[in-house]
């Protein structure tokens, strides 16, 4: 049976309303070269422009900073709670800067080893690492986020309402964790990420988002990578509530999810995948590479997903009867699912251009028991036409449709929703939308279950294209001659 909602009780409904305290500095020296420097055996009765004079606070250094809109603040060594002594129980790092127009870049020394190497710790606290609050614009480099808990949200960072984070070359968050989303880093309403050349891993989530989880106004990655995250949902990132996720570059690989989204889930927000890879993730059910839900939108016009595994259905994508996915570009190949739709599996709004490929031979096949490339429910709002030689570019792909939605399974079109929320769209809300059958006949609800209940035989259609041939059976693979 088809299990695809049963993914998340665990979405964030809403998120925390963060407090902090204030900040005066007085006297404060401008920094000769926009830079100020941190180091755990300083004080915060210095200057903080040399590396002989550091302050010992990382607040301290950011208020500095801000006050004289100085652009760097260096850190030497590492930083935690016996040096920033934060009073707060839930986190070690309290981060606001001078305002989103004034860009702080917070960076370790380039090549650092040793004492020297930059740390942000949390470790053993039991608190999550950094709070970054307000109008702030930070960017991280050369410096290593780790050791953060949370029983909440964001074990690494959180990012918070009006908040700018980049995460840049040499930046790494490592071996965070969250009872709620994002282990390694969540982002508020209201906040941005953007990841340029930063590694993301070893994070886990209880809940979703191992490695990033965002109902913020955007994350955008163009560079880096999210790799060997673990959470329900969402292994390396979880976006949801309205957030747009844009893959520009970068890898997401080598994460798992113990139901759905093995590199992203998305739930009523968007993706669009222009470049980059997502690619070896895992799902123990739905969507290995990608999954999508409850109002959700996936556009790719680039990149590629590839090799990911999913445990019933829909090895690169699987998406749900609400969602939207449409397919410009790019290249879905060599993902499998042990049940449906190795490369794609949907009950979504689904079009696809000539310059995406979904493979269904050779090498780089997808694999499935049924539907190699592309796996399409009965129910979908939209069909492939008896124009998918001209329309859709596959490798010799073969296209199961779903002919009898009682042999699929009544789960099958519903289960995303089972594992998010209660909030469920019922067949009598949703308008029916007749479609058209890849051989041009519309579809009907009949269907004749006692005969396919008495034999292993199925009527097939076989089209001819330019791409090869485009099998139609039974929905569960039965009666079907994969051709290669």
């Amino acid at each position: 049976m088809i299990k695809l909602r049963r993914v998340l009780p665990f979405f964030l409904a809403a998120l925390l309303v963060w407090t902090g305290c204030a900040s005066t500095v007085k006297k404060v020296k401008p920094a000769p070269d926009n830079v100020y420097y941190v180091r755990a055996g300083g004080s915060d009765r210095n200057d903080g422009l040399s590396e002989s004079t550091p302050f010992r606070s990382l607040f301290k250094a950011l208020a500095a900073a801000s006050a004289v809109r100085a652009q760097t603040v260096v850190v030497i060594g590492t930083l935690d709670l016996q040096s920033e002594q934060t009073s707060n129980d839930e986190r070690v790092f309290i981060l606001q800067g001078g305002g989103r127009d004034l860009v702080i870049t917070i960076t370790g020394k380039a090549g650092a080893g040793g004492d020297e190497r930059a740390v942000l710790s949390a470790e053993g606290t039991g608190r999550r690492v950094a709070l970054i609050r307000g109008e702030t614009n930070l960017r991280f480099e050369n410096i290593e986020i780790s050791g953060g808990s949370s029983e909440l949200q964001g074990g690494g960072l959180v990012i918070g309402q009006g908040s700018i984070v980049t995460l840049g070359p040499g930046a790494t968050l490592r071996n965070n964790k969250a009872s709620g989303g994002g282990g390694g880093v969540v982002v508020i309403p209201g906040g941005r990420l953007f990841i340029s050349g930063a590694v993301i891993a070893e994070n886990s989530s209880e809940a979703v988002g191992g490695g990033i989880a965002g109902a913020g106004e955007m994350i955008v990655m163009d560079s880096g990578e999210v790799r060997d995250n673990t959470a329900p949902a969402g292994g390396g990132i979880a976006v949801f509530d309205g957030c747009v996720f844009t893959l520009k570059g970068g890898s997401i690989v080598f994460n798992r999810a113990g139901l759905f989204g093995g590199g992203v889930a998305i739930q009523n927000g968007s993706a669009d995948i222009r470049g980059g890879l997502v690619g070896d993730n895992q799902s123990a059910l739905s969507g290995g590479g990608i999954g999508i839900m409850n109002k959700a939108s996936l556009i790719q016009s680039g990149g590629e997903i590839r090799r990911n595994t999913a445990g019933e259905h829909g090895g690169g994508i699987a998406g749900d009867d609400s969602s939207a996915i449409s397919l410009t570009g790019g290249i879905i190949a060599a993902n499998r699912a042990a049940q449906n739709g190795g490369g794609v599996f949907t009950a979504s709004a689904f079009s696809k251009g000539k310059g995406a490929v979904i493979t269904g031979s050779g090498a780089d096949a997808n694999n499935a028991a049924a539907g190699r490339a592309l796996y399409l429910y009965r129910e979908a709002p939209q069909f492939i036409d008896d124009n998918i030689g001209e329309e859709i570019v596959m490798e010799n792909a073969d296209v199961i449709e779903s002919a009898n939605r009682a042999a699929t399974g009544e789960d099958a079109k519903t289960a995303l929703d089972e594992t998010v929320t209660d909030e469920t769209t019922s067949a009598e809300d949703t308008e029916s939308v007749p479609v058209e059958t890849v051989t041009g006949e519309t579809a009907t609800d009949e269907t004749d279950e006692t005969a396919l209940d008495e034999t292993d035989e199925t009527d097939e259609t076989v089209i001819e294209t330019g791409a090869g041939e485009i099998h139609v059976g039974s929905p569960d693979g039965e009666g079907d001659e994969l051709s290669e």
